[in-house]
């Protein structure tokens, strides 16, 4: 059965959000938006989309505008991270506590739910503090990002990644299971570092160690046309 124009419209924005191509998803959403506004499924994947590249105002109103015609913890999640993101953090805990009400197993929910608690309840704070969950996440260098859609780290600059990781963390060991290195790798290189550890997140390396344990891959032999007489050589 051939797609409606809506499910077309639909299934390509979340094929260009899989490609991190997050702009041309906005705009596809935007035209299924028009056909079907009361789709809670487009408003929560805009917002995703907006949150991958930075716009967080945008992203916490397309959350608000799901949540609205269909309460979903997920949605509830999402806009919490907005919030975080914006360092509104009573704003993001309502938002956890609200995700929990209707699933009370989210496990990013109770995390920062706790972090955030945790954090409230430490008295005096300065502009610059956040919940430990939130470590690294406000760096200044990011604004140059905003609305950029992330670079796709080839394996070829993984290499020069991971000659990085390796001459900064020594021992795998030491690993803090984060992506810290790898994002600061990234800011060096003008990258987007965000976008450069959810990139490598998706792709199976979760932490600085597994970026730094990626085998190397033996190039595939190159079949070169056949020579006159014979059958295909295969060159290294």
């Amino acid at each position: 059965m051939a797609l409606s124009r809506l499910e077309k419209l639909f299934e390509d924005a979340l094929g260009a959000i899989r490609k991190q191509r997050y702009n041309h998803a906005c705009d596809l959403f935007a035209e299924a938006m028009e056909i079907d506004p009361q789709m809670p499924q487009i408003h929560y994947n805009m917002g995703v989309a907006l949150s991958r590249l930075y716009r967080w105002r945008e992203a916490a109103e397309s959350f608000r505008l799901a949540i609205r015609i269909q309460p979903h913890p997920d949605s509830w999640v999402h806009l919490g991270l907005v919030h975080l993101h914006q360092r509104e953090w009573e704003k993001a805990l309502h938002d956890f506590e609200s995700a929990l009400r209707l699933d009370a197993g989210s496990e990013v929910a109770q995390a920062h739910r706790d972090d955030l608690v945790t954090f409230l309840e430490r008295g005096p704070r300065s502009d610059d503090d956040s919940p430990f969950l939130c470590t690294g996440w406000f760096d200044p260098r990011q604004e140059d990002f905003v609305g950029v859609d992330p670079e796709i780290v080839p394996k070829a600059r993984r290499r020069e990644l991971r000659e990085y990781i390796a001459s900064q963390i020594g021992d795998p060991g030491e690993c803090d299971h984060t992506h810290a290195l790898t994002e600061e790798w990234a800011l060096k290189n003008d990258l987007d570092p965000l976008g450069v550890s959810r990139f490598l997140h998706e792709r199976g390396l979760r932490c600085d160690c597994e970026v730094l344990a990626e085998p190397e891959r033996r190039p595939l032999p190159r079949l070169d046309p056949p020579p006159a007489g014979g059958g295909p050589r295969v060159t290294e």
